[in-house]
């Protein structure tokens, strides 16, 4: 396919469409801004819309401060970018993330909200082929993933910003929601 899109001058795009497609809420971080946590929130398979969850986020979070290795005050003072590590733990985890302040649950909420997700129902039964991804970011962000198959109803991303409120919104946390297709 990327052969025959070259030789008739096509555009080609690898990845996920879904950070420039529709999103409910229509909401996104401004250029800049430092964020204190994040969630992203999957439904499906791993193999199927892991890559498109990771994508989701990873568009949101590339607009942070600091994301293009630059200190926002001073703009010359290099700062980490780029990931220190990822780990991939099972969905039964979720209760020890949440108790041990790893995943904040404000911000959890919000994304499972965005996703049509009961996070009680996941607590009791998690998803057997599901799986939590921790990114930690070397800016010393760390992105929780949750890939909760049969459970999520759509791809949501939420962030707290820190310094509060962001977008006229009364709450820090914004949540993000790229819907699934009926396709």
């Amino acid at each position: 396919m990327a052969d025959r899109a070259k030789k008739l001058h096509l555009p080609w795009m690898a990845g996920s469409s879904l950070p420039v497609g529709y999103r409910d809420p229509d909401v996104t971080l401004p250029f800049g801004d430092k964020l204190q946590s994040s969630v992203a929130v999957g439904y499906s398979g791993l193999d199927v819309y892991g890559f498109h969850t990771l994508d989701v986020m990873q568009s949101i979070l590339e607009r942070r401060a600091d994301f293009d290795g630059k200190n926002a005050a001073t703009r010359n003072t290099p700062v980490e970018k780029g990931v220190s590590w990822v780990q991939s733990l099972p969905v039964s985890d979720l209760s020890r993330l949440i108790n041990e302040a790893v995943i904040e649950p404000e911000v959890l909420d919000a994304a499972l909200e965005s996703s049509k997700t009961n996070r009680q129902a996941v607590l009791d039964t998690p998803p057997d082929d599901g799986a939590i991804f921790s990114i930690q970011y070397r800016d010393g962000l760390l992105a929780p993933v949750l890939m909760l198959a049969g459970k999520a109803q759509a791809i949501s991303m939420a962030f707290k910003v820190q310094g509060g409120n962001q977008c006229g919104r009364k709450r820090s946390e914004i949540s993000i929601s790229a819907s699934r297709s009926s396709a």
